[in-house]
C-alpha cells in the first residue's frame, strides 16, 4: 500500500532544521558547551529504542515511504552506536553529545515515518470499519442478529478509543476486526431474511394447497347432496 505522505516529509523537512544530524554535529564545541553531562546510559536506551523503530520499519517494508530520509537516519544510528560501543571510559562528554544528538534524530525519523504511516492506514480502516457498520445497519442486523452486532459495535468503539489516543496500530487491529464482525453480522441477516422469506413462502403454498384440498372437498360434497336429492326425488 503506498501512502501519500507529502505533508510526513515537509514535517521532517523542518524537524532537520532543528535537530542535528551525524554529518553535521561537530566533533568539538566551544567553550563552556561541554558543562551538561550526557548520561551512557541513556545514550544506550535512546540507540535501542531507535534500533527498535528500525525494525518495525523493516518488518512492514516502509523505506519505500521516504528513503533518502530514512537513509540518513540509518547512518546517524550506525554513527552513535560505534561511538557508543567504545564504552562511556573511552569517550568524552563531547562524544556522548554527539552520538545522543545521532541517535535522537535516528529516532525521531523512525517514529515520525511510522506514526504517519499508521495514522494514514488506520483512518482507512477507521472508514471500512465504519461503512461496513452501516451496511449491516440497513440490513437490520442490531435486530437480526442482536448478540453479533452489538460485539461488532463494542470492538469498533475500542477502536475509537485507541485512535482518540493517539494509539493508531492497536486502533488499526480493532478496526479490522470490527470491519470483519459487521461483514458477517450483515451476512447472517442476509440469510436469515432469506431463510424467512422461504418460510413464508413455503407456507403461503401450503395455504393454497389446503384452499384447493378444501374446495375439492366442498365440491365433493356438493355433488353427493346433488346426487342424492335427485335419486330422492326420481322416488
Amino acid at each position: 500500500m503506498r501512502i501519500k505522505i507529502t505533508a510526513f516529509s515537509l514535517f521532517f523537512l523542518l524537524t532537520a532544521v532543528f535537530v542535528i544530524s551525524c554529518k553535521s554535529t561537530p566533533k568539538s564545541v566551544a567553550a563552556g558547551e561541554d558543562k551538561i553531562a550526557v548520561d551512557y546510559d541513556k545514550l544506550g536506551s535512546l540507540i535501542a529504542e531507535a534500533k527498535e523503530k528500525r525494525q518495525e520499519i523493516n518488518d512492514n517494508e516502509l523505506e519505500i515511504l521516504d528513503e533518502p530520509l530514512v537513509s540518513k537516519a540509518d547512518d546517524c544510528l550506525i554513527s552513535a552506536e560505534n561511538i557508543y560501543n567504545k564504552g562511556t571510559s573511552k569517550l568524552s562528554n563531547n562524544d556522548k553529545k554527539s552520538a545522543y544528538k545521532d541517535a535522537e534524530f535516528a529516532l525521531l525519523t523512525y517514529a515520525g515515518l511510522l506514526d504517519t504511516y499508521w495514522y494514514n492506514t488506520s483512518s482507512e480502516a477507521r472508514q471500512r470499519a465504519s461503512t461496513a457498520q452501516q451496511d449491516a445497519l440497513k440490513l437490520k442486523a442490531d435486530v437480526a442478529v442482536r448478540n453479533d452486532y452489538n460485539l461488532s459495535t463494542e470492538i469498533f468503539n475500542n477502536g475509537e478509543q485507541a485512535y482518540k489516543d493517539k494509539d493508531y496500530k492497536r486502533a488499526l487491529s480493532f478496526y479490522l476486526e470490527a470491519t470483519m464482525l459487521f461483514v458477517n453480522a450483515a451476512s447472517n441477516t442476509a440469510e436469515k431474511k432469506r431463510l424467512a422469506m422461504l418460510a413464508l413462502q413455503s407456507a403461503e403454498t401450503k395455504i393454497l394447497e389446503s384452499e384447493k384440498i378444501a374446495a375439492d372437498a366442498e365440491a365433493v360434497l356438493n355433488t353427493e347432496n346433488t346426487d342424492n336429492n335427485e335419486s330422492g326425488n326420481n322416488k
